[in-house]
């Protein structure tokens, strides 16, 4: 635990949250500055900064906490979908440095969008290219 750390507080219970699931090893609470109703944040109740750094067996308890979580939003809110965001690093947007899901609830016709500008490959070897490049380096 991290004392400087936002949600190393609100995982102790030093800082009011609105705390919608909690287990020992994972808590979600909602967003305070939600892009829709109902929008959460799940936490790893231990401090890891970026997704590199949380255990390969804390993920079970977030997948399952998350899947949990979606089927209520889904349920309670009549989502139509769940959007799951997860940055690492600050060149991925990353403000606050312990390890986070964006579980937010989603509607046809509500608006929330992406600006998303995409990266072509010039060409299709270029992309198979880094398909291989990728591939070797995961062994």
């Amino acid at each position: 635990m991290s004392e400087s750390c936002l949600f190393c507080e609100i995982a102790a219970r030093r800082i009011a949250a609105s705390v919608v699931y909690e287990d020992d090893a994972v808590m979600a609470f909602l967003d305070i500055n939600p892009l829709a109703l109902g929008h959460m944040l799940l936490i790893t109740k231990m401090h890891y900064e970026t997704l590199l750094e949380v255990p390969k067996q804390a993920f079970s308890a977030l997948f399952s906490a998350a899947q949990n979580i979606a089927a209520v939003q889904m349920k309670t809110l009549g989502a139509e979908g769940i959007n799951w965001l997860q940055s690492s690093g600050t060149a991925a947007g990353q403000e606050i440095f312990h390890f986070h899901i964006h579980l937010i609830p989603r509607m046809s016709e509500d608006g929330v969008g992406w600006n998303w500008k995409p990266t072509l490959y010039e060409t299709p070897d270029e992309c198979d290219q880094l398909a291989n490049l990728l591939k070797e380096n995961l062994k």
